[in-house]
């Protein structure tokens, strides 16, 4: 008898020791469980931001297609305002020898 009560003490002994060792794993779980929690909320946040940031660089991409395109309107219209501006000149030079043979012209019917 006192064999058995003797290998029911060990057996409870070692039912105890692995008992407060299943509390030691199971407290350490769960620290790492918080840990990890914290790790994934940080990066769920990190994500968000570059998320956020990726999107920017999208806008700001697509705001500087519009910039360029409205650069190229520009220089088209600097260039037609240059051609007209040409064309204006020579209408204007014309005009001016053409005013010049007239007053000439006139001058022949002036009588002094």
């Amino acid at each position: 008898i006192s064999i058995v009560v003797q290998s029911i003490d060990n057996s409870s002994e070692q039912m105890q020791e692995n008992s407060q060792e299943m509390e030691k794993l199971t407290s350490i779980a769960s620290t790492a469980k918080e840990k990890m929690d914290f790790v994934e909320s940080i990066m769920e946040k990190e994500k968000n931001k570059t998320d956020e940031i990726i999107n920017s660089f999208i806008e700001n991409g697509e705001k500087i297609s519009n910039i360029i395109g409205s650069i190229y309107e520009m220089r088209e219209l600097v260039s037609n305002n240059s051609r007209n501006t040409e064309e204006v000149a020579s209408a204007s030079e014309h005009l001016f020898k053409m005013t010049e043979e007239l007053n000439l012209q006139l001058n022949n019917f002036k009588t002094e």
